[in-house]
């Protein structure tokens, strides 16, 4: 066997270029995998350790005047563990540049939500002073033992900063409807006692309540109990899904997964497609060899054992240097852009037992087809195995004439070539389409989040300001109408969705007259609001099951009765996801149109609104837009990760399948070098041959590139925003040059090769 191990060590120096290309395509398959997977897993770990220290409720209720005969009964309700009341208002810190404001709460106990201590002391209920969100502290330069003072309306209060916390239900807390990334400087959140609340707002009146459930505890039925319990202080139920503070770790979380299994299910399907065909072909070239070994007395087992370690070493030592260089490169880059939107107490990459079985899995499927192909050769005696592979005869017509006798030699030797090799011209032909496919997902979700982002803001909605309200009273819309010259009232509200048995959270959005936002279905044609029924966002219709025509169930947050819609029409709408009504047909349902922002189109209108005790704040679109484009940053740093590793695995494949054309065919290069073919004329071959696999490849490549996009975009699109899936003609010209290049590249290298070719000992090799 020791000499065994000599020609495995001599035949990986001599045919080094085919192993590094097995050992380079189960590195990528791996390393893009195991680098997104070590976030994933990591996130899911910490999370889940962190959501256990912190107490996590399973639901929150939001109210008017809770009192605590409402929670005990609440207690009561089948499959409810535990309940604690919380009085939860939005104040504003005092500084003389700018009024950040602070999510205060209270805390009869620790049961439901026990802050995570980031410095200074533990929280106690019996304490006094004020624990606060550490990283707004870190942005506000607030250090333990500090005093700050907290504002809310006429009251003023001086707080001492006790400690700084984290807490598990702002992960990703914006602190606005305007704000979709987090600005930490400007929104975070602490914790008081009930007695410092009573002491700053003269009284205490319970409008939250957190609630822990027993597992797989039915949620509708305890939403319906709490409902009837709280009767008109009800105000909205949600569960952690529907918590974007909390919940948009998971989303990301799972979209990084779904990212990941999808494109690297295509990745290491294709990779493994090449490797098998490698490995086989690779033992194939060596029959002469194997027949020797058999006639010198090595048994077929030695010689099985011998090949499956061409398939097995590479194969594995590729695959685990590809999980450290993902854990490296890939999680680390992915993991930076992460912490810009998401706090955590800490982080950690992580890899699952996943990761290792697809290694082993990749090892064994090289091992087997080394050892597949090894069988086929040790058929038959020694010295009839030492005759090498007999070319296939052609079939011909009786009258010995084929349809390619009109064409000219050439592309009459390419015919005959791939009628003879049939397998090498289909893997040529998946090898180009398979590198189209993944190009065109790669290129075209980053076009179809730029495109996405884009439409929102250039055509769904035309204002430059939005301005959202503290108080909507009468009054203050009759101002806002006297004093305003461009502008559109909106109200927006938290919805759930019913059809059936389909449940599904959005928002609802009830626009006045105006201009400033715009609808188009899905063929992109204009649409308008209705004046009866509504317009659903295709996302949502898509997972409710309903279409044009169909009437549904909705509950909007602060109304205690369920509503009948009937749905218009559907637009390509990507967020919010959801309803769209307009006034009069909100009115219709017997409902009050409570503003409760404004889009406004003019400076001199933003200037009028600016300073007025009524507006919460105002963002500018363009403020939105920046926030947007950090938002989708995350997302495109994966994406730039799949596309390199597109780009370096399609190459590698085209690469390796010319020159294992190459080896195949060096006979019949050499032959024809003999016969005085010239060098020009053997290129000429070869790029012919190179234009018939190039083009049946990128034709077949196309179809399944736009549906793998569709297919990808619908499954890692978040549910409240929805891609429309894009490729600009400038990314598929892209696409189309890289790959004809690579295989033109390979077939001149091919040429190049023929050019040095030993005529001598290529010949005598194969006798």
């Amino acid at each position: 066997m020791k000499y065994l191990f000599v020609k495995l060590r001599r035949d990986m120096t001599k045919m080094w270029t085919q192993f590094f290309c097995v050992f380079m395509m189960a590195l990528l398959s791996v390393m893009i995998y195991s680098g997104m997977e070590g976030v994933w897993h990591g996130l899911n770990e910490v999370t889940e350790k962190y959501y256990k220290e912190t107490n996590l409720a399973d639901a929150w209720v939001y109210g008017k005047g809770i009192t605590e005969d409402m929670l005990d009964d609440i207690k009561n309700i089948d499959g409810v563990k535990d309940a604690s009341l919380s009085m939860d208002l939005t104040v504003n810190l005092e500084d003389d540049k700018d009024s950040p404001d602070v999510k205060l709460m209270t805390l009869e106990n620790e049961n439901l939500m026990k802050p995570k201590n980031m410095g200074g002391e533990d929280y106690d209920v019996n304490s006094k002073g004020i624990w606060l969100d550490k990283t707004f502290a870190n942005e506000r330069n607030i250090k333990v033992g500090d005093k700050i003072t907290l504002n809310y309306g006429q009251a003023k209060k001086e707080f001492e900063v006790k400690g700084l916390i984290l807490d598990s239900e702002f992960i990703y807390y914006t602190g606005s409807i305007t704000e979709t990334i987090p600005n930490n400087s400007l929104h975070g959140y602490g914790v008081i006692n009930e007695e410092e609340a009573k002491d700053f707002y003269k009284t205490l009146v319970y409008n939250e309540m957190r609630i822990s459930t027993e597992n797989n505890a039915d949620m509708d039925k305890i939403q319906s109990e709490v409902e009837d319990i709280l009767g008109d202080s009800y105000y909205s139920f949600s569960v952690r899904d529907d918590i974007s503070a909390v919940s948009q770790i998971t989303k990301e979380s799972q979209q990084m997964q779904n990212m990941a299994q999808l494109f690297s299910f295509v990745f290491i399907l294709l990779a493994l497609l090449t490797m098998y065909t490698t490995m086989s072909r690779l033992v194939n070239n060596q029959i002469g060899i194997i027949g020797t070994m058999k006639a010198l007395g090595i048994t077929n087992n030695q010689i099985r054992l011998h090949y499956a370690m061409y398939g097995f070493l590479i194969a594995l030592v590729g695959g685990f240097c590809g999980s450290i260089l993902g854990k490296m490169v890939v999680s680390k880059a992915v993991m930076k852009v992460k912490k810009t939107t998401l706090i955590l107490p800490e982080w950690r990459v992580s890899l699952s037992s996943v990761t290792y079985m697809i290694i082993l899995g990749i090892a064994l499927i090289c091992t087997l087809a080394a050892i597949i192909a090894a069988n086929k050769c040790l058929k038959g005696m020694p010295a009839q195995i030492m005759r090498g592979n007999i070319p296939k005869k052609i079939k011909v017509k009786e009258n010995g004439k084929s349809f390619t006798d009109k064409f000219p030699f050439e592309w009459r030797w390419i015919f005959r070539d791939i009628s003879r090799n049939k397998v090498r011209f289909v893997m040529g032909v998946i090898g180009v389409a398979g590198s189209m496919m993944l190009m065109m997902a790669g290129l075209g979700i980053k076009n179809s989040i730029n495109y996405s982002n884009e439409y929102v803001y250039s055509t769904e909605y035309s204002y430059k300001y939005k301005a959202v309200l503290s108080n909507n009273d009468q009054a203050v819309v009759d101002e806002i109408e006297n004093d305003l010259d461009k502008y559109q009232l909106v109200s927006e509200k938290s919805l759930e969705l019913y059809n059936d048995d389909i449940k599904k959270t959005g928002v609802i959005t009830v626009l006045d007259k105006g201009d400033y936002v715009h609808f188009e279905n899905m063929n992109g044609e204009k649409i308008n609001l209705p004046k009866e029924g509504a317009v659903i966002s295709h996302k949502i219709a898509d997972t409710l099951g309903v279409s044009t025509g169909d009437e549904i169930d909705i509950r909007v947050a602060g109304i205690n009765e369920t509503l009948k819609v009937k749905i218009k029409e559907i637009t390509k709408t990507p967020t919010p996801q959801g309803l769209y009504m307009s006034k009069e047909a909100w009115e219709d349902l017997n409902q009050d149109f409570l503003v409760t922002s404004v889009l406004i189109g003019s400076k001199d209108d933003y200037n009028t609104l600016d300073d007025k005790e009524y507006i919460k704040e105002i963002t500018s679109i363009n403020k939105q837009i920046e926030n947007m484009d950090k938002m989708a940053k995350s997302v495109m740093t994966v994406i730039a990760l799949l596309i390199v590793a597109s780009v370096l695995l399609s190459s590698v494949i085209l690469y390796n399948l010319g020159m294992l054309n190459f080896v195949e065919r060096s006979r019949e290069y050499a032959t024809m070098k003999v016969m005085g073919f010239k060098q020009k004329e053997i290129r000429s071959l070869s790029l012919r041959d190179c234009l018939i696999t190039t083009s049946l490849g990128w034709i077949i490549g196309i179809p399944i590139g736009f549906a793998f996009l569709n297919a990808y975009i619908n499954t890692v699109s978040f549910n409240t925003f929805e891609w429309i899936a894009t490729l600009y003609p400038v990314s598929f010209i892209i696409v189309s040059v890289v790959v004809i290049v690579c295989s033109l590249l390979v077939s001149l290298f091919i040429s190049y090769k023929v050019k040095n070719i030993n005529m001598v000992e290529v010949l005598k090799s194969v006798e």
